[in-house]
């Protein structure tokens, strides 16, 4: 079972996730104050086109963990293109 999010778009298509997501659809602080395991929430993001291609970025070469590599977009910690 899934659940489809509003739209507030009418050419954005609806975004569909697994009804098993739904308790982790909280602001970050609450889920950190129901989870005390956890001492931080780190996001991501996926950006596809309308031909369905998905967005990825290169990390620099510096990079302490997996220079060079592509991945989807990092939003944690707070996104710095190089």
């Amino acid at each position: 079972m899934s659940i489809t999010s509003e739209v507030t778009k009418a050419s954005t298509p609806p975004f569909e996730y697994a009804l098993s997501l739904q308790d982790y659809m909280v602001p970050e602080e609450e889920f950190i104050r129901l989870h005390p395991e956890y001492n931080v929430l780190c996001t991501g993001i996926c950006i596809f086109n309308p031909e369905g291609r998905l967005l990825l970025v290169q990390r620099a070469a510096d990079e302490h963990a997996f220079p060079n590599c592509w991945v989807p977009i990092p939003t944690t910690p707070p996104l710095f293109f190089h």
